[in-house]
């Protein structure tokens, strides 16, 4: 059962967006007059929430907990997070507070209820920040009052350099063949199946009481020069052989560290020669696709220094 709304805890930093969502029925059977009577009832309720931001270490758990699975937790200090698409995910529902005001007077203060990850995308771009976007579905708007007094969490960014690209034979071997000198940029682009679930169930709001599940579809996009390592990965296409990636960015050491890593059981599906700078590439799109040896086929790591959820 999704949780009903509570105070808020953190602030999110990044841009964001909400859409309030009524769909209307409009009563139009004849009335002996030759336009709309403007009768309408409402059938539907919900919301639409978007956020985009940086990359860091511990913003990401928000869509990670409510998209993918609540995760497990391990470690003493760094705090170790994983987390798996699974069958049936234990998900962390959130609260949405959000206000559009002037510097002097609120003129939108809403909250939104039960929110999910419904879509999310981890990309980075050589020389520049990684960046985090993701989507959520709520219930419908309420008024509130914003909480006060919000702090934002203490982050650590990460530069888009600053991660390592593997790719191996077996989910055993990830991280065990670096892809040195060749990776320019990626795009993980993650749909989590998850959906709102509307059934009819006397709610006054019009909004939904559960979650449902679909199948993902899950795609990994990799920008790289085209030289030895790559043409190799153009020979696996042409073989249908499946390949294991892990894209991992590490800051700090020891009670310090700073990761995020994404490990990935992944079919090259097409590939595209390019040029960029005078030098040749080769953008490649691959399809995330389940291993019965990893039981699974995504795997995001993120180790950071909250000891529990509710520190974020």
């Amino acid at each position: 059962m999704l949780s009903g709304a509570v105070a808020a805890t953190k602030k999110v930093i990044g841009r964001a967006g909400v859409s309030p969502q009524i769909d209307w029925d409009e009563e139009d059977f004849p009335r002996g007059v030759r336009m709309p009577t403007d009768e309408i009832t409402a059938v539907r309720k919900g919301s639409d929430i978007t956020v985009e931001a940086d990359l860091d270490s511990e913003q990401v758990l928000w869509p990670l907990t409510s998209g993918m699975q609540a995760g497990t937790i391990t470690g003493i200090g760094p705090y170790v997070y994983t987390h798996s698409l699974v069958t049936a995910p234990t998900l962390r529902s959130l609260t949405t507070e959000f206000v559009v005001d002037d510097g002097t007077t609120k003129h939108y203060e809403r909250e939104f209820a039960a929110c999910l990850t419904r879509e999310f995308t981890i990309s980075a771009e050589r020389n520049q920040m990684a960046k985090l976007m993701w989507t959520m579905f709520g219930r419908a708007e309420q008024t509130s009052t914003v909480t006060a007094g919000l702090s934002a969490v203490t982050r650590t960014r990460v530069p888009s350099n600053l991660f390592v690209l593997s790719i191996d034979g077996t989910w055993a071997g990830l991280g065990g063949t670096a892809k040195a000198s060749t990776l320019l940029g990626f795009t993980l682009t993650v749909p989590t199946g998850i959906m709102p679930d509307y059934t009819l169930d006397g709610r006054t709001d019009l909004d939904f009481v559960l979650q449902a599940y679909n199948m993902t579809e899950a795609t990994l996009v990799l920008r790289a020069r085209h030289n030895a390592l790559m043409t190799t990965e153009v020979g696996n296409w042409r073989t249908g052989t499946r390949r294991y990636i892990r894209l991992k960015a590490t800051q700090g050491a020891g009670a310090a560290e700073r990761a995020v890593q994404i490990d990935a059981s992944a079919r090259l599906m097409s590939f595209a020669f390019g040029e960029e700078d005078g030098q040749e590439t080769v953008e490649s799109t691959w399809k995330i696709v389940y291993d019965t040896t990893g039981t699974q086929g995504l795997q995001i790591v993120v180790t950071n220094g909250l000891a529990t959820l509710a520190n974020l």
